[in-house]
């Protein structure tokens, strides 16, 4: 009978861990969306840039950059880190718009910019930032 108690006890143990675990993924799930809904408003509100910022497509060789270009000024070129875009510059670059031509770019594969099947060495986005600041931004 002992025997018989326990299994009784360990199978109402593990339906109460996964009754438990239910209630957590659930309530997880709620935060997670309400996390997601602030996390998108916020983003938008951060990335604003002024009203004089325009947008081109450049082609270079093998991909179209996708860039952001505004004020006047000495050039000063922003670009972002691995899994970003450019508008991640959007405070800094109204900032230093005031004073200097801003561009900012977003690397190939990232953001609105081409993503080709190669290309993603750094000398290749190198030679496509020098093309898009040739082309643009001097």
């Amino acid at each position: 009978m002992q025997t018989k108690g326990k299994t009784h006890w360990l199978a109402h143990s593990k339906l109460s861990c996964v009754a438990a675990a239910a209630l957590a993924f659930s309530a997880f799930q709620g935060f997670a969306q309400q996390v997601a809904a602030l996390d998108a408003a916020h983003a938008s509100a951060k990335f604003v840039f002024p009203a004089d910022f325009h947008t081109q497509e450049i082609r270079t060789d093998g991909a179209t950059i996708h860039v952001r270009v505004g004020g006047q000024g000495p050039a000063v070129v922003l670009l972002h880190g691995f899994a970003d875009t450019g508008d991640m510059w959007a405070p800094m670059a109204a900032e230093l718009a005031r004073e200097h031509r801003v561009g900012r770019a977003d690397l190939r594969g990232m953001g609105l910019s081409s993503h080709p099947a190669d290309g993603y060495d750094k000398k290749t986005q190198a030679a496509d930032i020098w093309s898009v600041s040739y082309s643009t931004w001097y």
